[in-house]
């Protein structure tokens, strides 16, 4: 009888193992997301903002081009490098924040340290 009981306990402790096991697998595929691994998603938002501001530098290069050969009058040319001008400023800036998030916590540079010529 007590053998029972201890063989009971053990499958009780076994499946209780296997359920919190299967939660956290659970749980990082939730993190992964249906696209990939998070470092994937990061890396693809990266791409995606280049992109974007590669294509905003080459509407305000136009847009100046335009303006100079008289296509554009004033006041169309400096609305519309306005708008683009700030959303290429925001796009930068979203993409300086990726690149951060997508950077290992710590750099080690030459400052920090000195090497072999720092210890003379």
């Amino acid at each position: 009888m007590k053998s029972a009981i201890a063989l009971a306990s053990v499958a009780v402790v076994v499946l209780l193992l296997l359920l919190a096991v299967f939660r956290g697998l659970r749980f990082f595929e939730a993190l992964r997301g249906p696209e990939g691994g998070t470092a994937d998603r990061a890396a693809e938002e990266i791409d995606r903002l280049e992109e974007e501001r590669r294509r905003l530098l080459g509407h305000l290069r136009e847009i100046r081009f335009d303006h100079e050969t008289g296509k554009l009058g004033d006041v169309d040319h400096h609305e519309l490098e306005r708008r683009v001008g700030q959303r290429a400023v925001e796009v930068m800036q979203a993409l300086d924040a990726a690149r951060t998030a997508q950077a290992p916590a710590f750099v080690t540079t030459a400052a920090s340290d000195p090497g072999e010529d720092g210890d003379r």
